[in-house]
């Protein structure tokens, strides 16, 4: 039978167990009061909504979360009435995973404290907090942890799918620093899991995504860093081959102090929607080593006959809001990754190509150098896949309004089949499954997965989270006994 809710929203009640959908919604409002955003209510809209404005997905209901005793509370009643789960930190993810259909979203957005230990430079963030929270936070005392490139990116889903950026190359993933999770299990239990508590989760969690459970805590290694040189160079699309040739030659060679971004991309300026209707190559990087160095660093490129270009030192949180202005909450995005061997002749003409069928608006071919640190940590030793990986490369589509949606979706799909001829395996995790469920045997390699998969059946037996990147139980692990656990007790 149908059960009309609040709102006018229609759930299925056969499928509910646990008294239906009424029950549960009363039930969880006992508990979160006005917390709970359910439709019908003026703030629902903006609840669900995430950053990729193509995502329009209408769930249950929002609960908006004040510690672990919440959201292990949303997870078993949730589950005991057989309503799935998502969970919102920054609401980020391409494919806008933070919200399901029919879902009870579990909103981490009032978790965003960061409390800094600047004698051990110890961090601890949580579930909620974005980029510049921690970004800032670390700055005012010197300090860094790796993050991405745009500052309200949330932190939690970085680090689950493993977390490149700026410092990759000199200072490796964000995951490679933490140090503790607190994480709520499928069971409702609370656990802290590390190198020597649950190391199987915690294995997991470091490049695995977000399939294991709702992590509220994060405690992770901050390391000292000064200013830092950024330098852009726009470079003419006349002059683009031989510019991207010349980088190509270089790209392994590169101090791992260097991390450079090259974009072939129609945007000029410093704000949304400046808009040039020729496309040009742009090499954004940035020198994180010696500030006696910094003359150096672009001449290694070996780009200086090339267009124009401007650098300056700047404190490295003022780097990561520097890309804000291009990828606003809001617009509708489409984005297809994938991994480079090198930047040659064959893929240069491949980007030269897509760059004469460019779809209006954002859209960008973009190559991220990786390697150097990266690359220190054991393939093994993580669940971040693809280590030995020179380039990641993203096709991306960025518009205002749905008439756009075909051309821009067309176009990523073309460009990125014709790129992956060049491409190894894999892809960055954190930016699948835009379009479909991504290939995780791709994603992470048979081995790897396999053992996510034995991860996964012991610690989210009854798959309560399926993310983006949903991994599912092991069929011969689903019954194993759990091993022994740090817990804590739950709140009533």
């Amino acid at each position: 039978m149908a059960a009309t809710l609040e709102g006018g929203a229609v759930v299925d009640e056969r499928a509910l167990p646990g008294g239906g959908a009424d029950a549960l919604l009363t039930r969880l409002r006992e508990r979160f009061d006005d917390r709970l955003v359910t439709a019908g209510d003026a703030r629902f809209d903006a609840a669900r909504a995430v950053w990729n404005g193509m995502v329009d997905r209408v769930p249950l209901a929002v609960a908006r979360c004040g510690g672990a005793a919440d959201v292990a509370y949303v997870v078993r009643e949730a589950t005991a009435s057989g309503v799935p789960v998502s969970v919102k930190g920054g609401g980020h993810q391409i494919a806008g995973a933070a919200v399901a259909d029919g879902a009870i979203v579990i909103d981490l957005g009032g978790l965003r404290a960061v409390d800094v230990d600047v004698v051990s430079g110890r961090v601890t963030v949580g579930g909620g907090a974005l980029l510049g929270d921690l970004d800032w936070a670390l700055g005012r005392h010197g300090l860094a942890v790796p993050a991405g490139v745009v500052s309200h990116t949330g932190v939690g889903g970085l680090v689950l799918g493993g977390g490149i950026g700026w410092l990759s190359r000199s200072r490796g993933l964000t995951s490679d620093h933490l140090v503790s999770a607190r994480a709520v299990l499928g069971s409702g239990e609370i656990v802290v899991t590390d190198e020597s508590h649950e190391p199987d989760l915690f294995w997991a969690l470091r490049g695995g995504g977000g399939s294991f459970g709702a992590v509220v805590e994060y405690t992770m290694q901050a390391q000292p860093i000064g200013e830092v040189t950024f330098g852009t160079r726009v470079v003419p699309l006349a002059e683009a081959r031989d510019a991207l040739a010349a980088y190509g030659e270089r790209a392994a060679s590169l101090p791992r102090e260097l991390q450079v971004m090259v974009k072939l991309q129609k945007i000029a300026g410093d704000r949304v929607g400046a808009f040039t209707g020729t496309p040009a190559v742009t090499v954004e990087w940035l020198w994180s080593g010696d500030a006696a160095a910094e003359a150096d660093a672009e001449r290694m490129l070996g780009l200086s006959s090339f267009g124009t270009a401007r650098s300056r030192r700047m404190r490295f949180a003022e780097v990561q809001s520097s890309q804000d202005h291009r990828y606003p909450h809001g617009y509708r995005y489409f984005l297809k990754p994938g991994h480079l061997r090198a930047l040659d002749a064959d893929v240069i003409d491949v980007m030269l190509d897509a760059a004469s069928t460019m779809p209006p608006e954002d859209a960008q071919i973009e190559l991220l150098l990786l390697g150097g640190a990266v690359a220190d940590v054991g393939e093994d030793d993580t669940a971040y896949p693809r280590r030995d990986a020179a380039l990641a490369f993203n096709v991306t589509g960025g518009w205002r309004s749905a008439p756009s949606d075909q051309a821009h979706v067309d176009w990523c799909r073309r460009t990125h089949a014709a790129l992956a001829r060049f491409a190894p395996a894999g892809a960055y995790l954190n930016f699948v499954g835009a379009a479909a469920a991504p290939d995780l045997a791709d994603v992470f390699g048979a081995e790897k997965l396999a053992r996510l998969r034995r991860i996964k059946g012991r610690y989210d037996p009854a798959d309560v989270f399926r993310s983006m990147a949903h991994i599912t139980p092991a069929d011969d692990t689903v019954t194993t006994t759990r091993p022994p656990r740090r817990t804590e007790q739950d709140a009533p």
